[in-house]
């Protein structure tokens, strides 16, 4: 087969597509790279041909072609090529992704099947990306970047739905994403979330409890994820914080600062200015994409 080859496009705002080749059987990352308080860079591969065995978190996944696998690319990892090939990398920052950090954790080195509905999208959506990215401009590019980081998200969830299905209750899982599909709505509560689903508040309680966390304390959780990735995201630049609360369900702006405070050590204004100067956007046409940020609803 030759040699190893990459073709690497910058998509903005810490994001990168690259179209790679494997010419060695084994690849082992580096040990842990994150500092105290740095970012967690993490990939995504489509493989499009060969097969690998990648190890992360003492997990397996085989994946052949067709497949996909998420590994955290600054933390320890191994990969053995059974079949060499070819794959498309997606690489981000994992704060990038509106999901819970456990969710995150539990995705990794998974193998994602091409049976998987949001996958096909997200596989056939990068494959066309690499086709024609040569000819975008930077605008569009970080637009097509933060589509397919939309796709992922929404991809990812399907997994962690799946890897739960064993020891979660099924209406959980019903609740959890009726609270993630209705982040917008300002009288999300507990009872109408148990009203919702034909359960007591109560037993709402008692599911969330079996998952380690509680109703109320997962809604808010929920809201500041989606409220931190649209304040990260070039899209919303324009958006005021008050706006951005709102779409998060928040009804005072003070009330979402001190919870974004307490939550992720600074104020949203600090967030978001320390954000726009590590991905260096550079007064681009931001233009809104037809795909609503995975996690919430646009009003």
């Amino acid at each position: 087969m030759g040699g190893p080859w990459y073709v690497t496009r910058d998509l903005g705002a810490g994001l990168t597509l690259t179209h790679a080749s494997s010419g060695q059987l084994r690849y082992n990352g580096p040990p842990s790279l994150v500092p105290p308080g740095g970012d967690v860079v993490t990939n995504f591969c489509l493989h499009l041909h060969g097969a690998t065995e990648l190890v992360q978190r003492d997990r397996l996944a085989e994946v052949d072609a067709g497949h996909g696998v998420m590994y955290d690319h600054n933390r320890p990892w191994s990969m053995r090529f059974t079949r060499p090939g070819q794959g498309l990398i997606l690489r981000f920052p994992r704060e990038r992704l509106p999901l819970d950090r456990g969710d995150v954790d539990r995705a990794l080195a998974r193998t994602i099947a091409p049976g998987l509905g949001t996958m096909r999208m997200l596989s056939g959506y990068l494959r066309e990306l690499d086709a024609v990215a040569a000819g975008l401009s930077e605008s569009r590019l970080r637009e097509a970047g933060l589509v397919a980081l939309d796709l992922l998200t929404m991809t990812l969830r399907g997994v962690v739905d799946d890897t739960d299905s064993a020891a979660t209750d099924a209406t959980l899982r019903m609740m959890r994403r009726y609270v993630r599909d209705n982040l917008h709505d300002r009288d999300l509560t507990v009872a109408t979330l148990a009203r919702r689903h034909l359960v007591s508040v109560r037993h709402t309680h008692t599911l969330f409890a079996g998952a380690g966390s509680t109703p109320g304390g997962y809604i808010r959780e929920q809201r500041l994820l989606a409220a931190r990735a649209m304040l990260s995201d070039p899209r919303y630049r324009d958006a005021t914080i008050a706006e951005i609360a709102a779409v998060g369900g928040f009804l005072e702006p003070r009330t979402f600062e001190r919870a974004f405070r307490r939550r992720f050590g600074s104020t949203p204004g600090v967030w978001r200015r320390g954000r726009a100067q590590k991905t260096s956007v550079r007064g681009a046409e931001s233009a809104l994409v037809s795909i609503p940020r995975a996690g919430w609803n646009q009003r």
